[in-house]
């Protein structure tokens, strides 16, 4: 979804959306004890298929872990690197 303009376009300009029916169901999936039923609904609405794939989406801070990761695996390597690279070419003190 680009932005909240997005949804609010299709609810006004889509001529086959029983309004009444969709702000009903909306209303009902906010009230209900499934946190994931809005979202379901406008992803419905967008006629956006397979929603579970737009929902499995990975969350921020496992993508933090992730990185963290990679960095932790890199960043000894690279100081390695450096050091080797300062003992072949020793710095000379004019």
């Amino acid at each position: 979804m680009q932005s909240i303009d997005e949804i609010c376009s299709k609810i006004i300009s889509d001529s086959s959306l029983n309004k009444d029916e969709f702000t009903k169901s909306i209303s009902e999936a906010f009230q209900s004890d499934d946190k994931l039923k809005p979202t379901l609904i406008i992803l419905n609405l967008l006629k956006i298929r397979n929603p579970e794939k737009f929902l499995a989406r990975q969350s921020s801070w496992d993508r933090i872990k992730e990185w963290g990761v990679l960095l932790a695996a890199i960043i000894p390597v690279v100081i390695a690197l450096f050091q080797f690279i300062l003992t072949i070419f020793p710095q000379t003190v004019p």
